[in-house]
Order: C-alpha cells, then structure tokens, then sequence
C-alpha cells in the first residue's frame, strides 16, 4: 500500500480549552484521508518532532506528501506584516510545512498542496500572498461565502502553458471548483508555472513545478487553491479523481524508478 504523509492542521495549547488543556493538538480533516484511502493509499499524519533534523528520515520514509488546508499563511513567512490580527496566521505551521516540503524537493518525493497547501508551495518557491483578496484586489470575484462554504463554487480556466492539468483534461478548457478561501497567490514563486486561474478576476488557483525554469528538476509538485476531497456531487468525482491520478501516477513512477 503507498504512504501519502498529511501535514498536520494544529490547535496551538489553550488554556481555555477543555480537552487537552495547554496542549498542541494535531488532527486531520475526515474527507482529506477518505480522499486517499478510497484509492487504496495509506494517509498518514505527519507530527512535529524535537529535532528538525529528523525531518528527511521521517519524510524519506514517505511516497508522497500532501500540504493541507487550514489556517491562514502567516504574512512574516513571506516578509510582510499582518494588515489586521485576525490575518497574522500560523508561522509556527509554516516553518513545520516548509520544512517537510524541503525535505521532500531533496528526496524526490511528489509533492501535492490543497488551499491553504499551494500557498505555502508558492511561498516556499519564494512568492507572496494577497493577504484578504477582497481588501486588496479591486473587482474581485468573491471566493469564500462563509454560508455555503464549499457548497461556493465557480470556474478555472486551464492554462495553455500549463502541463499537469492540461494532461488530466486535454477535453476541457474550464472546470467547475469549490471556493473556501480568503487569500491568494499574489506573486508566483519563481520556480512556478500557472496550471489555470480564477475564470473570472484571473486570480491564479493551480500551479506546478516549471520544467524550464527550475532548479529542481525531474520534481513533482502540483497545487490547487480549492479542495477535490470536498466534492459529493457526482460529475466532480470524476474530476477530482482525474487529478488525483496525477498525484498517484507520479508517486508509481517514483517508486517504480
């Protein structure tokens, strides 16, 4: 069975919370693990650990990583300062992501990021964030309604130049998405390529690793700004398993190397 590591959602110690009182607790969201688990494929949470040169073994042991959803992107990793307090963001969880994708970049190991996962892909590849895209963009399309969370959808449109998601959807120009996210990629991370944008405002919402202009060759890394794990109507099922194929067909081929 392939191994996908998780990285980890975390509710830093509170000592107002009844559970765990002052402790850091680590979790998943249910429908990320039923995503691979449905293919056969073990998720696997990622901890934090004493040192941060256990990092690569742990990552080393791994066949893909997947960044995950959650809070915000913290505007200090990307040298800014926060606009308000409520986008200051996790800078703990950053430093914890960046690392298990740095390790991953050395070992080869395919790497996939979801929302809150592409941006820290295109922070770590040294881009920035709009850090509330309705403050900072003008005209923008709204891309989170708090009422119909991922139940918000709208259209991408697919890239010319782009590679990944062109090959799962050589039929389409436009996909259907869900919507739950405040901030955006603002400018892209040098090493990236633009795998398709908002349809309507051209925020960018997919990316991969640029195979011209990079100096990580022969890697897989492919972000989304929406969540595939989320879909359960039955036309995006097949959608997101299109991509998920990406993912696992660059692991097999990893493995298979």
């Amino acid at each position: 069975m392939l191994k996908v590591g998780l990285s980890s959602n975390f509710l830093h110690p509170d000592p107002e919370r009844k559970l765990y009182k002052n402790k850091r607790i680590l979790f998943a969201e249910e429908q990320m693990l039923h995503f691979f688990l449905k293919r056969n494929i073990l998720p696997i949470l990622i901890p934090t650990v004493p040192s941060v040169q256990l990092v690569p073994s742990i990552v080393s042991q791994l066949d893909g990583l997947m960044v995950t959803g959650g809070d915000d992107v913290s505007p200090h990793s990307y040298g800014e300062a926060a606009m308000k307090p409520e986008w200051s963001g996790d800078p703990f969880r950053d430093q914890y992501e960046m690392k298990l994708i740095e390790s991953a970049m050395n070992g080869n190991i395919p790497v996939m990021g979801i929302c809150r996962g592409i941006q820290i892909l295109n922070v770590f590849f040294g881009g920035t964030l709009y850090q509330d895209i309705e403050t900072q963009l003008d005209k923008a399309h709204k891309h989170r309604c708090w009422e119909k969370y991922e139940q918000w959808f709208h259209q991408v449109h697919i890239e010319k130049n782009g590679s990944l998601l062109r090959e799962a959807f050589p039929e389409k120009d436009q996909l259907t998405v869900n919507s739950v996210h405040h901030q955006a990629i603002k400018d892209l991370g040098k090493d990236l390529l633009v795998e398709a944008r908002s349809a309507e405002d051209k925020l960018i919402e997919a990316v991969s690793l640029n195979p011209e202009n990079s100096s990580w060759p022969d890697r897989f890394v492919l972000g989304l700004q929406w969540h595939p794990e989320f879909f359960d109507r039955e036309e995006l099922h097949h959608q997101a398993a299109r991509i998920l194929d990406l993912f696992v067909h660059a692991i097999e081929t990893r493995k298979k190397a």
